[in-house]
């Protein structure tokens, strides 16, 4: 077990996290309808407790129907597409350019 001030910090960096992803959602969304931020945050948190209950890997198409069923009368399958894009592939994306320069350096000094 961790102790408790690990614990609280563990806590509050979950939780702004999952603000903070939830604030890149509502940018997407707000895009395509007026939803307020407490109204897309919930369906989020919501959205990835579903997602980890199906254990479907990263949550592909669990975290969409579960928005856009808690988020009604807005159309925002674009949004979570480019939500999508910029939550797991920007990453990756940035990911795999700073393994090829970290291995292209190693290469070349040894």
């Amino acid at each position: 077990m961790p102790r408790f001030g690990l614990a609280v910090g563990q806590i509050l960096v979950g939780s702004a996290d999952t603000l903070l992803v939830s604030a890149v959602l509502h940018q997407m969304v707000s895009a395509a309808a007026d939803v307020p931020y407490v109204a897309i945050a919930t369906a989020y948190v919501a959205a990835n407790a579903a997602s980890v209950a199906t254990h479907v890997p990263g949550g592909l198409g669990v975290v969409e129907l579960v928005v856009i069923s808690l988020v009604p009368g807005a159309h925002i399958v674009g949004a979570l597409i480019g939500f999508r894009a910029v939550y797991y592939l920007l990453p990756f994306a940035i990911g795999c350019g700073a393994l090829a320069v970290t291995e292209l350096l190693r290469r070349r000094s040894g």
